[in-house]
């Protein structure tokens, strides 16, 4: 296996792992939002109950609760579901046990990244293997048009002989040295040696478009992930506002109910407004930390 290969490999495996910690992650905040969904519904059931028992509200309301608890019931199960799938994936691309018990310490979370567009590109076209590797091959279809080229230069063979001049056998004098300098030049090769040249061109105009698509290639993958990184940052963020609104607005809501001046269905409308708002944020910061993983295997960052 080449170096690039080997490379290449330990990238692609830091980024399943990198996937898969942050969809256990993600996963298991699901699993509380839906768990915290349920309580309240449940609260509320009570609540409802209670005011129905007083004579206070219609049954239907208490029917009413009962339908979105039994929803959120379900939801629950299906959350669960996905975290224990993640938890297993995660084992596997570690090489674990599936059903081995791992704890983990950092929570998802929102970390700037200190690099902006031109700063990423920069460093992925300094720091990626490929591009390292489609400019040797240049080199290498370069060079190879030099050994070609060199057959239609002259070829000087500079040789010498010794010889013996003596009537006595085994005689030591009258040594005899010949030295020849020859020069070849191939007249008729049929067109060869051109074809040898041309052939090698042809060889590195191959391997320059190849490195270009290689450049090319890895500008979009760079440019893809900072794009999506950007652009779940900017989710988060909203999301964030939308959390604190929807908090809010579920404590009027609730309020309000009690009072008799607003209804059931607004109180549990606006449970799931928060729900809602809670799991966008959880998948904005999900997608964002997976973007940024991403990103820094598009840039060949270790």
């Amino acid at each position: 296996m080449s170096q690039l290969e080997i490379i290449t490999t330990k990238q692609q495996l830091k980024l399943e792992a990198s996937n898969g910690y942050y969809k256990v992650q993600q996963n298991k905040t699901l699993l509380a939002i839906a768990k915290q969904t349920v309580d309240d519904f449940r609260a509320h059931l009570t609540h409802v109950q209670q005011m129905y028992d007083s004579g206070v509200v219609p049954w239907y309301d208490v029917l009413q609760t009962k339908v979105r608890l039994a929803n959120s019931e379900n939801d629950l199960v299906k959350t669960q579901n996905n975290y224990d799938l993640a938890i297993y994936s995660l084992n596997k691309t570690m090489g674990l046990p599936l059903h081995s018990e791992i704890m983990l310490t950092e929570p998802l979370i929102y970390q700037e990244y200190v690099l902006d567009s031109n700063d990423v590109t920069a460093y992925g076209l300094a720091h990626r293997p490929e591009i390292v590797q489609q400019q040797d091959n240049i080199k290498i279809e370069e060079t190879k048009i030099k050994i070609a080229q060199s057959e239609k230069h002259p070829k000087v063979i500079l040789s010498g002989t010794m010889a013996w001049d003596n009537d006595d056998f085994a005689g030591t004098a009258n040594r005899n040295w010949t030295t020849m300098l020859v020069t070849q030049l191939n007249l008729f090769d049929s067109g060869k040696t051109n074809a040898k040249v041309k052939q090698a061109q042809s060889g590195e105009l191959a391997a320059q478009k190849q490195a270009q698509q290689t450049h090319d290639n890895i500008l979009l993958e760079i440019n893809d992930a900072y794009l999506s990184m950007k652009e779940a940052e900017k989710r988060i963020s909203t999301n964030a506002t939308a959390i604190e609104e929807a908090s809010t607005n579920f404590d009027i809501a609730q309020k309000a109910y009690t009072a008799g001046v607003g209804t059931n269905l607004d109180v549990m409308d606006a449970e799931l407004a928060l729900n809602q708002a809670k799991t966008n944020y959880t998948n904005a910061l999900f997608d964002y930390n997976m973007s940024k993983a991403r990103l820094n295997k598009s840039i060949g960052k270790e």
